[in-house]
């Protein structure tokens, strides 16, 4: 009996071939697991994780390094192991995981600000208090306000040589900077999508740093983000009250060990960013 997905992401499924193709295990962990496929890395998620860009989430808990012992394939109907179905996408709920154009309204970075305040121990929180109590904060401080500088400056050529300055910096599977930088990308006013500012900070962030965290990078650079991200961006647009935001943020907090501060700090720095300029870069003021 194959495990059903719940959920799996629209953009990812879509990408999927009818008929399956070559995969194979890219990394495995207790809840999630990495497969490298003609579409790219497709993710595999435990039962209660928030759906992620490019990944599905399973009905029930599976033993993921197992997928290394057999010959896999792809498609839009599910995982294949020796040619026997191992995972069904048949039943799974395709969820868009791209936001809206609205933004948050000026404002919600200081309830941002506000929940990291009990978080500054934790990855890179302590620069959204002008402090750097650890050694990747110290590296990254200057660096990342040279980023900051050179996004809104309209110059390309200025914020890819900053970017390339930050990326890959910090400990985990997904370092430190690469979540800031996820984080800062999902506050930006949705010109920068358009004009593929976005994608091109995302792309040379990529390039700089290990695949697993390029991945995501990528999938932020395209305007997606995790369904728990969006649910924050929401609560926020709509003025959510004080449980509900709780509630949204310490979702995307739990992101890993650091992952989701990181992310919520990047986040709070492009909201700072944002609303302090209006959304218009200096070279259209």
């Amino acid at each position: 009996m194959p495990v059903r997905a719940m959920k799996i992401c629209a953009s990812l499924w879509g990408s999927l071939h009818q008929e399956p193709g070559p995969a194979s295990l890219h990394s495995a962990f207790q809840h999630a697991a990495n497969l490298s496929a003609g579409a790219g890395m497709l993710t595999l998620l435990s039962p209660g994780k928030g759906l992620q860009p490019g990944s599905a989430v399973l009905e029930r808990a599976m033993d993921f390094s197992r997928l290394g012992a057999y010959s896999l394939t792809v498609g839009r109907d599910g995982i294949f192991a020796d040619g026997a179905k191992l995972i069904s996408f048949q039943q799974a709920q395709r969820m868009e995981l791209r936001p809206g154009e609205a933004l948050p309204p000026p404002g919600s970075e200081s309830f941002i600000l506000n929940f990291l305040s009990g978080r500054r121990g934790t990855g890179l929180v302590c620069l959204a208090f002008q402090e750097a109590d650890n050694p990747w904060a110290e590296f990254l401080s200057h660096r990342l306000l040279a980023f900051r500088r050179a996004v809104w400056s309209g110059e390309a050529g200025s914020a890819c040589y900053a970017v390339r300055r930050i990326a890959g910096c910090g400990p985990g599977l997904t370092p430190s900077s690469d979540d800031w930088l996820c984080g800062y990308l999902a506050a930006l006013p949705p010109a920068f999508r358009r004009d593929g500012t976005a994608a091109l900070l995302a792309e040379t962030a990529a390039a700089a740093t290990n695949d697993i965290s390029a991945n995501l990078l990528r999938w932020a650079g395209k305007g997606y983000f995790s369904e728990d991200i969006l649910a924050l961006k929401r609560c926020l647009c709509r003025g959510g009250g004080e449980a509900e935001r709780l509630t949204a943020m310490e979702r995307v907090a739990s992101f890993g060990s650091s992952s989701g501060c990181d992310f919520l700090t990047g986040f709070y720095f492009g909201l700072l960013d944002t609303n302090s300029t209006g959304g218009k870069r200096l070279e259209e003021t």
